[in-house]
Order: C-alpha cells, then sequence, then structure tokens
C-alpha cells in the first residue's frame, strides 16, 4: 500500500491551530455557561425559564409514577399535576427540551443546576456540531474560528445562562446540517434519514426552527443533491418525513392556539416590506456586535471577490432564518426568535482564512478574527444571571411551618415571576404534600405577560370563602403592584386584621442594601381544613383548555 503523502507544513499548522482554536472555544464556553451554575437563584423569573424548569420536573414525575401510556391517563395526569403545580407549558411548548432535562434532573436531582448543565451541555455539543460541519465545507483552521467566535457572542452568553430551548435548537440544527451535506456528498439513504430524523427533532424542540427549512432545500438543491431525492428509497423517506410534518403542524394548530394567534396576527397586520426590512438594523446591531459584523462581511466580501462557492452555506442560512423571521414573526423578539442564524455568521466570518491567499493576507485576517474574539470576549465579560433566592427561600419556609399542619394549600400571588416559588415548591416536596394555588388563576386569569385578561370575583369580600374551601394557611406574594385591580385587592386585604406576616423576604439575597423587591409570607388567622368538596377550576386560554380537579384527587388525606 501506498503511504498518504506527508502533507505540508502549513497544512499540519493550520490542523493545529484548528484544534488549538477548537479546545479554547470548548473552554470558553464553560467558563461563559456556567456563570453562576451553583446559585439556585440564578433564574430569571419574568420569562420562560420557570416554565421550562417546571415542564421538565412534569415529565420527570410522569416517567417515574408508572402511570398508564394512555392518551387518556396521560391527560388525566397532566391535568392533576398543572391543578397542584400552575407553571407548566407543556403544549404550548413542545416536549423534547424539557424531555432532556428528565436524565439531568434523575442524576443530578430537581434543581435550577441540574437544568442550567443540561444547557451548557447542548453548548458544547452545538460547538462539537459546528467544528465539524466547518470541516467539512471548509477546514480545520475555520472550523476552529467559526467555534470560538460562536461561543464567545455576546448574544448566545445569556442563552448559555438560561434554561431556554434556542440552545438545543441550534444542536439539532447543526446536527441537521451535518447529515445533510454528507447526504449531498455521499448519498447514503442512512444519512438522508438522519437529517429527516433531526430536521423534525428540531421542530419538537421549537417551532421556529422551520425558518431553517428553506436552507436545507437550497443546499440540496444548489449541491447537486436533486438527482438524489429522486431516488425510490430517498422518496419514501421523504413522504414519510412530510406525514410527521403535517402531523406536528396539526398538534400545533391544536395544542398551541395562542402561538398559532400571534402569526396570524402578524400576516393580517399586514406590514409593509420596507418596514419590516427597516428590522434589520436593531436585528444586525443585537446579533453582530461588538465585532462579529465586521468580520463577517469581510468574509462574504473575500467570498465574492473569490468566488467561492462555499460560502453558500452561510448565505443561504442566513437569508432563509431572517427572511422568516421577518415574514411570519415580524418585530416580535425578533432577535430571540432568530437567534438560529448566529452560526451562519460565525461561518462566514471564519470562512476568511480559507479564502485568504498570501501569508501578509492570511495573518490579517487571522489578527481581524482574534481582534473580534477578544473583543467578544470583553464586551461580556460581565454577563452573568441574575440571583433570585428569595423564591426558594420563601418555599422552603412555608414548606416547613406547614409541615403536619392541615394546611394542604398555599396561595400563591405575583406579577412578576412565572414559577420560581412553584418550581422550588415541588423541589423541596418531593413526597408532594402542598399544593399551590395561584392568584392569577384563581382570582383572575392571566395570558402570558397578561396577569389579567378575565377577572374571576368581583370584591375582595369574595377572596375569604376561597381562602376557606381550598384551606389556604398561607398567602406568598410579591409585594409590588401588580397592575391587575383584583390582585391589588388581595395585597391590600393582606394588611387587614385577618391575617399575619410571618416573614419578608428580599428576591435578591445578595442585595444588603434591603430596597427590595420583597416576597411576603402571610398567615391566615382563620384557616381551617378544606370542604371535602372543593374543586380547583381553571381557566388556561394559552392552550384553549379549562382545568377541574377535586383537591382531595390531588392529596387523598386532606378530606380526611
Amino acid at each position: 500500500m501506498t503511504p498518504s503523502p506527508e502533507p505540508p507544513p502549513s497544512f499540519r499548522g493550520s490542523r493545529s491551530l484548528g484544534r488549538g482554536l477548537f479546545a479554547a472555544s470548548l473552554l470558553v464556553a464553560l467558563v461563559v455557561g456556567s456563570r453562576g451554575i451553583t446559585d439556585e437563584g440564578a433564574i430569571f423569573v419574568q420569562d420562560d425559564m420557570p416554565r421550562y424548569l417546571m415542564t421538565g420536573v412534569f415529565l420527570y414525575d410522569f416517567l417515574g409514577a408508572g402511570a398508564d401510556w394512555t392518551f387518556g391517563s396521560a391527560m388525566t395526569y397532566a391535568e392533576h399535576y398543572f391543578a397542584q403545580y400552575p407553571a407548566l407549558s407543556i403544549g404550548h411548548h413542545p416536549p423534547l427540551f424539557p424531555l432532556s432535562l428528565v436524565p439531568f434532573y434523575a442524576i443530578f436531582g430537581v434543581s435550577v443546576f441540574a437544568a442550567r448543565l443540561a444547557v451548557l451541555t447542548f453548548f458544547v455539543l452545538s460547538l462539537v456540531l459546528l467544528y465539524r460541519l466547518v470541516n467539512r465545507v471548509y477546514d480545520e483552521e475555520a472550523a476552529g474560528w467559526a467555534c470560538l467566535l460562536f461561543a464567545s457572542s455576546p448574544v448566545m452568553v445569556p442563552f448559555a445562562q438560561r434554561v431556554y430551548s434556542e440552545m438545543p435548537t441550534i444542536a439539532l440544527v447543526l446536527g441537521a446540517l451535518n447529515a445533510l451535506m454528507r447526504f449531498r456528498d455521499s448519498g447514503r439513504i442512512r444519512d438522508y434519514l438522519l437529517f429527516i430524523v433531526l430536521a423534525l427533532a428540531t421542530l419538537a424542540t421549537r417551532q421556529l426552527a422551520v425558518f431553517m427549512w428553506p436552507a436545507y432545500i437550497a443546499l440540496v438543491v444548489t449541491g447537486g443533491g436533486w438527482r438524489r431525492l429522486a431516488r425510490l428509497d430517498v422518496l419514501a423517506v421523504t413522504l414519510a418525513g412530510a406525514v410527521l410534518l403535517g402531523l406536528f403542524a396539526l398538534a400545533t394548530i391544536k395544542l398551541a392556539p395562542s402561538s398559532v394567534a400571534v402569526v396570524r396576527d402578524v400576516f393580517i397586520e399586514g406590514s409593509p416590506v420596507l418596514s419590516r426590512v427597516a428590522l434589520l438594523g436593531p436585528l444586525f446591531r443585537a446579533h453582530l456586535l461588538p465585532a462579529l459584523g465586521f468580520v463577517m462581511a469581510a468574509g462574504l466580501l473575500m467570498a465574492l471577490v473569490r468566488r467561492d462557492h462555499r460560502i453558500l452555506l452561510g448565505v443561504y442560512w442566513m437569508v432563509s432564518v431572517l427572511a422568516s423571521a421577518l415574514l411570519i414573526t415580524g418585530w416580535i423578539e425578533l432577535v430571540r426568535y432568530s437567534l438560529v442564524a448566529v452560526p451562519a455568521y460565525c461561518v462566514c466570518a471564519a470562512s476568511l482564512v480559507s479564502a485568504a491567499r498570501g501569508r501578509a493576507l492570511r495573518w490579517t485576517c487571522t489578527v481581524a478574527l482574534a481582534l473580534a474574539v477578544g473583543w467578544s470576549l470583553w464586551w461580556s465579560r460581565d454577563t452573568r444571571p441574575p440571583s433570585m433566592g428569595g423564591y426558594e427561600v420563601a418555599a422552603r419556609f412555608v414548606l416547613a411551618d406547614a409541615a403536619g399542619q392541615s394546611a394542604p394549600t398555599v396561595l400563591y400571588s405575583a406579577s412578576a415571576d412565572t414559577g420560581a416559588f412553584v418550581f422550588f415548591v415541588r423541589k423541596h416536596d418531593s413526597a408532594r404534600r402542598l399544593v399551590v394555588l395561584r392568584s392569577d388563576k384563581l382570582l383572575t386569569t392571566s395570558k402570558m405577560s397578561e396577569v389579567s385578561v378575565e377577572d374571576r370575583i368581583r370584591s375582595p369580600q369574595e377572596i375569604y370563602p376561597l381562602l376557606d374551601r381550598y384551606g389556604t394557611r398561607f398567602v406568598v406574594i410579591e409585594d409590588m403592584p401588580s397592575g391587575s385591580i383584583v390582585l391589588d385587592w388581595l395585597r391590600d386585604e393582606l394588611r387587614g386584621g385577618r391575617f399575619i406576616e410571618r416573614r419578608r423576604i428580599a428576591v435578591d439575597q445578595t442585595d444588603s442594601s434591603r430596597r427590595g423587591p420583597f416576597l411576603v409570607v402571610y398567615e391566615y388567622k382563620h384557616a381551617g381544613p378544606p370542604d371535602p368538596d372543593a374543586e380547583i377550576d381553571l381557566n388556561l386560554p394559552l392552550v384553549g383548555r379549562d382545568i377541574r380537579v377535586r383537591l382531595s384527587a390531588l392529596r387523598p388525606a386532606v378530606a380526611q
């Protein structure tokens, strides 16, 4: 066998540099992604993070409960679980990301740490898959730079520290692109099958990953893969994928009508094309500052001059995501919803070192990329999650004081928190003794950021029969104006003679100024056992459902 020719020194050096850059990107990801990871209070309470945390716990409990695997029993379990822990987003959010939290909860326990470790794992996996993708299209040096640019991107750092679906979605998108590029090169059906599976998995993690599908089609067609798609085995896999895609679309319409309504409203609103294009200005500032935009533009220009068709990977990727975002979701959270385009920017920027010819130009490009990485790291040096440990302190206080008492429910009233207190109650109550009642479900009805869309009581005096019916002893409240008349009634009543303030807890436990905001735990003086026939009635406009569950079905002992 004739030995392979030894690569030239420049190639060997490029390969070594690429691997060194990749190792550096992993180190950066671990450093920025793990900031505050051992702080259980490192939680963003005003968005989707508590809901993802709690939905993951729901799936963890469901899988460990030994419940029947039928649709009816699963729905009953979910309704009962939501009645006890009203902070789930199952149905509204696709299930794959919360499901991925289950093994981390099983190994490390139910905690913010376990969930953040899952996100950090997806961040590292994204870098591995990005490296493999760019190395296939360009070379190892370009792959290393793409990974380092991505790991240090200031817009990505917060999402590496939050329990959101963006990072796992990006990892799955990169996996799908790797499989697609292998299929385009080899024509192997197993690669195409893997691509279809991963592309569908991205939708099961976040529906807006559909923004990538025009790019997938363009990459196959322009790469000579059109003839491969005409094969019988490929057509069969494509048809099966289309059927599954249709089923997923129907499930989204059924389970997430609010999300569908948002998209419909964007289309009905019909903003002019120029006004939507104008949104690219603030989007690029958020995605590309402080320096990624400069090296990305240089990479695009260099590829145009060199007529380097490899740049089409990044171009199709960017255009597909940005155009889809402008068309489908418009101005609504545009920076977040188009985040999957960030690796494409990094690919275009990293292409500089592969397209540059001549030692001087190559060194200039290397210096430019190094400065971009350094500037990005400096820009995000202080980015870290907040410390909101007060929610866990309040949960532990209520659970400790309610132990052995006839207090099966706690009423929780919050206008900022979407479910952190609920999560910490479940974390420290593995026996599931306590039922959490939400004032924005019991006294009024909330929907997304609107704390009150339909009031359920007409006067403050209607609060007390509810407390008596459910055997509520403690009321925990965010001590701030809520923006809802009904919830402010509750806040005013708590200061009256029927309640005792038991503890005032700073939300930020590291804040020594004691200026707030605060959580306050009140005890209802006239608390007694619950009504044996008490029923929890919840209206969930986000998913278009009503839930009615007997309190005794959640805790059979309380009715005895």
